[in-house]
C-alpha cells in the first residue's frame, strides 16, 4: 500500500515525509477505486495492492491520473488530468479484460 502512496505523490510532485498528505493521498486512491468500479471497471482491486507488480498498469494509470487531479486543483493541468482519467476509465468499462465475465 505504501508504494502505491508513494508513487502517486511523487507523480504528483508532492513530498512524501508529509503524514497527512499520505492519508489523503490514500483516501483519494480509495475513492479512486470505488469510482471505477461503479462506472463498471469491475477488476479494479477493493482495495490497495501490497505488491505493484501485480496491478495492472492501466488501473495504475487511472490511479495516479485521478491522485494528481485531485491532489493539486490549484494547477491549471487538474481539469484536464480528471478528463484523462474519466477517458481512461470510461474507455476500460467498455473492455471485457475489465469485466468479471461469466462464460
Amino acid at each position: 500500500m505504501d508504494d502505491l502512496i508513494e508513487k502517486c505523490l511523487i507523480n504528483a510532485r508532492i513530498s512524501t515525509k508529509n503524514e497527512m498528505i499520505k492519508e489523503q493521498m490514500q483516501d483519494l486512491i480509495l475513492a479512486c477505486l470505488v469510482d471505477m468500479k461503479s462506472k463498471g471497471v469491475e477488476k479494479a482491486p477493493d482495495e490497495i495492492p501490497d505488491d505493484l507488480n501485480l496491478m495492472n498498469p492501466l488501473i495504475l494509470q487511472s490511479i495516479k491520473l485521478y491522485t494528481k487531479s485531485s491532489i493539486n486543483t490549484a494547477s491549471k493541468d487538474s481539469q484536464r488530468l480528471m478528463d484523462l482519467y474519466i477517458s481512461l476509465r470510461d474507455s476500460m468499462s467498455l473492455m471485457g479484460e475489465y469485466k468479471n465475465e461469466v462464460n
